[in-house]
């Protein structure tokens, strides 16, 4: 409310000297009104000239300055999203898998982020993964193994505020996010023979060259291309490498 006097006792009228996009003046009270929504992350100070009359003198005119108190009407987005990681399943324990960042335009505690690991899928890898409250680090806390645990997890993080004031009541504002992992293979099994003969036989004076008989071996890691290479061993003949290759 703006009040002002005319010595006369002649009746105000109260105006803008510019049109305002976001306020109005009772012309007969003096009181301002907001006209349109108000947004202190879009223009936090207005400035407007207010004018008054009597209708006979030279007009009065005041600067008025309004400033615009933060409400918790922002939620944190994430930024640099999608999140996609990739780790190989021998990480250590305290590896960080990926950083996620949120922003919140609000002031104060209101402008504050925190990270929560909301969930995992599959349900099994929920203790393998944790965030670190403040920086959103993604960590590693429990073994991987692409052959006896899932090859892939689907985190879900949310971010959330510190908690604000909004239309007369304390909100907290969150969103959420999905990451994506993807956990690599490494050369960490030993091939398996899966036909290796318990005996063999060969005659004495068998030619050079001849085949005595064939091995084969698998190697149980998945997605894994280096080729398999055979050698014979022992304390009584020569290493011979065979150029055989799967």
């Amino acid at each position: 409310m703006i009040t002002a006097t005319d010595p006369e006792g002649e009746p105000l009228t109260y105006s803008f000297k510019s049109v305002s996009a976001f306020f109005q003046p009772n012309p007969t009270t003096g009181e301002v009104t907001v006209r349109s929504p108000l947004d202190r992350e879009g223009q936090e100070v207005h400035t407007l000239m207010l004018v008054v009359s009597d209708g006979y003198f030279t007009d009065v005119q005041k600067p008025v300055t309004v400033i615009l108190k933060d409400a918790n009407d922002n939620q944190p987005v994430f930024q640099g999203t999608p999140y996609n990681a990739k780790i190989p399943e021998n990480a250590a324990l305290g590896t960080t898998v990926l950083r996620v960042s949120a922003k919140d335009a609000d002031d104060g505690t209101s402008g504050y982020v925190g990270y929560y690991m909301s969930g995992v899928t599959p349900s099994d890898g929920a203790g393998l993964f944790e965030i670190e409250e403040r920086t959103g680090a993604i960590t590693l806390m429990g073994g991987l193994s692409f052959t006896e645990k899932s090859t892939f997890y689907q985190l879900n993080v949310t971010a959330m505020d510190g908690g604000g004031i909004l239309e007369g009541q304390h909100v907290i504002q969150s969103s959420s996010v999905f990451i994506f992992v993807n956990v690599e293979d490494v050369p960490d099994i030993d091939p398996l023979f899966v036909n290796l003969p318990s005996t063999a036989t060969v005659e004495e004076r068998t030619p050079a060259g001849i085949s005595v008989f064939k091995v084969q071996a698998r190697d149980p890691d998945t997605g894994i291309s280096s080729p398999i290479k055979y050698s014979i061993t022992s304390e009584r003949i020569i290493t011979q490498s065979l150029h055989c290759h799967e």
